[in-house]
Order: structure tokens, then sequence, then C-alpha cells
């Protein structure tokens, strides 16, 4: 059994924090490195290479994006890789804390930064232009059109994202995800997906007033998460 899964599931000592053993044990992690899997690397790689081919002939047209939203784009599409294959992969299995790290970078460096980045014109471009323009007519649809209203209301997002949050952390989903690799990337997907919502809505769709109060109350949710789930 790993740390990690320990420490989620059995007491430590009175008086020993879960942190504390957590460092202690940092000497028996040495050689934690880049671990390169398929599955993360792939989508990566496609998503990354998709937006720079955008670009490029949105560049030839003349309607290149600004520099800060390529910029942004790149800062979050670096802490996806970052939190998802670099050494914290790794150690997220082995350390709470750093686990919990990696959730954060996905959901509060990553996807805002991507948010911001407005990647899905460039995403479009990088299409032959038969298929960019099927797509376009897809996402112009009335049915499409309002399934995305009802998703992006702002309560919507916010719900969406804050049961993500709470429910993964039920000790028996949790626990699964430390077991099962497909389960934890399931959970990856969750957040980042359900993040990416909040903040468009936040930052696009002029949901800041709520989102103001949303923003506390969902990212405060460390603190209140495991004394809810302890009364079941």
């Amino acid at each position: 059994m790993s740390l990690i899964t320990q420490l989620v599931l059995q007491p430590v000592g009175v008086g020993t924090p879960a942190l504390l053993v957590a460092h202690l044990q940092l000497g028996k992690l040495g050689g934690a490195a880049w671990t390169w899997p398929t599955y993360i690397i792939v989508p990566l790689v496609a998503t990354g290479v998709l937006y720079l081919v955008g670009v490029f002939k949105m560049q030839r047209k003349g309607s290149a994006p600004c520099g800060l939203l390529i910029l942004s784009f790149v800062a979050g599409w670096s802490a996806l890789l970052l939190a998802l294959d670099s050494p914290i992969h790794e150690l997220s299995e082995q350390l709470f804390w750093v686990h919990m790290t990696q959730h954060e970078i996905l959901m509060l460096v990553a996807a805002p930064l991507l948010v911001l980045g407005r990647p899905l014109v460039p995403f479009l471009w990088a299409l032959p232009s038969g298929s960019r323009e099927a797509v376009a007519g897809v996402m112009r649809s009335t049915p499409l059109k309002r399934t995305w209203f009802a998703v992006s209301a702002p309560l919507t997002a916010w719900l969406l994202h804050a049961a993500a949050l709470w429910l993964w952390h039920a000790p028996a989903l949790f626990a699964a995800t430390l077991r099962n690799d497909a389960i934890h990337a399931a959970q990856h997907i969750s957040f980042l997906g359900t993040a990416l919502l909040f903040w468009w809505t936040l930052l696009e769709n002029h949901g800041r007033r709520l989102g103001t109060v949303s923003l506390f109350f969902t990212y405060s949710r460390p603190r209140f998460t495991p004394a809810f789930w302890e009364l079941y």
C-alpha cells in the first residue's frame, strides 16, 4: 500500500500530522522522473500541434491571435504537462500533499490560462477548410447552442465543478483513484473539464458576481470536504 493510500485510509497516530509523515518519507522517493505515459503525451502533443498549425494558418491570413493569447495558451499547456507528466505525477502517487497540489495546478493554473488563451479558433483553423466549415456548422446548430447556453450558465457551471470536486473526495471514490489508473484519469478529466467550464463562465461569460462567491466556496472546499464525508 502506497503512503498516500495509508494517509487516506488509515488514521495517523494522535498528535502526528499526516503531512509530517509525508515529509519524513521524502528521502525514500528519490529518482522520481518524467514518465511520458502515452495516454497523456499523445493528447497533449496533438492539442499543441493543432494549436500551432492553426496559429500559423491564421498568421498567413493576417488574423493571428495576439501574443498575450498565445502566451496564455502555452503557459496553460505547460502547466498541464507539469501536472500530468513531470515528477509531480509520480510523487502524487506517494505523497498526499503533492497529490492535492497536482489537482490545484490543473484547476487553478492550467484551466484559467487555457481559457484566457481562447484556443478554439486556432483549433478550427488547423482543420482542412471543408472540415472546418462542417464543425463550425455543428457548433452553430440550435440544439448545441441551447445545450451550451444551459451548461455554461454561471450557476450550472459552478454546480458541475463543485460536484466533481466533492464527489471525487468521497472516501470510496478517492481510494479507487489511488488503485486504478483509469479511474484516476477519469478524475483528472472531470476536474479539468469542469474547471475549464467554470473559468470560461467566470472570465468570458460575464459571471463575475456569482464567480467571486463561487470561487470562495469551491476552492475553500478542502477544509470542509473531509468533515462532510466523515458524516457518512
